[in-house]
């Protein structure tokens, strides 16, 4: 490996690896992202009293 390391010129997205990295390692869904700001805004509203 060569030091310092030098960035590529471009990067090329790859949907269908983007795809299955979101189902299988990030399996929030919509709902799951709601239920978790939900919480967190009743903890809020909950400790500011």
């Amino acid at each position: 490996m060569e030091f310092p390391l030098k960035h590529p010129p471009f990067i090329v997205r790859n949907l269908e690896a983007d795809i299955f990295t979101q189902k299988t390692v990030y399996k929030a869904t919509a709902l799951d992202i709601f239920k978790e700001r939900l919480k967190k805004a009743i903890n809020y509203s909950t400790a500011s009293k």
